[in-house]
């Protein structure tokens, strides 16, 4: 039975197969160096080997770069409507840093750092990488990235700190997977 399937397909079909599984792959590496990203920035932000205005230029680039490249696919309301959001996300993000901040003090430092990788191991389970099945469910997996983000984030040395690690959070966990979307 094996070699009547084998004779069935193709050698155009195996390399058609193998260059969709790589494709398919790749959003899975990328997903995984976005998280080891984010956590080397934590770390960086944590030894202070980063500036937080330094991340938030940074953010502010990226963030044009993809408005830009966005743009081409949403009318000029849409945009509008886009960026009333960015104002009111940085209004109540920069408000509430200071609770965020604050939020995991009475938790060892241990717990949160173990909370958080099983977060973001879970993330990567839960994530949509185009597959068709019950398993992915997108509002779960940016949920569980946000709050191990922001656990992490209560870890920082101040409250601005903070605020630039959820944005970075949002940028990369939120953001990233649309325009990734778009490009496609």
């Amino acid at each position: 039975m094996n070699s009547t399937i084998q004779r069935t397909i193709s050698p155009s079909s195996y390399r058609q197969i193998y260059w969709s599984t790589v494709a398919e792959s790749g959003l899975i590496t990328q997903q995984v160096s976005l998280v080891i990203l984010f956590i080397i920035l934590f770390i960086h932000l944590d030894h202070d080997n980063l500036q937080p205005r330094t991340i938030l230029i940074v953010n502010a680039l990226i963030g044009i770069s993809g408005l830009f490249l966005y743009r081409r696919h949403i009318n000029l309301k849409l945009l509008q409507e886009n960026i009333k959001t960015l104002l009111i996300f940085l209004l109540f993000g920069s408000m509430v840093s200071p609770v965020l901040f604050t939020l995991t003090k009475t938790i060892s430092t241990d717990t949160i750092y173990a909370m958080s990788t099983l977060m973001m191991l879970t993330h990567l389970v839960f994530y949509d990488y185009g597959a068709e099945t019950e398993m992915v469910q997108k509002a779960l997996s940016f949920s569980i990235a946000l709050f191990s983000s922001v656990c992490l984030a209560s870890r920082l040395s101040t409250s601005f700190h903070t605020f630039c690690l959820v944005t970075s959070a949002v940028l990369v966990f939120a953001l990233w997977p649309e325009l990734r979307k778009y490009i496609k």
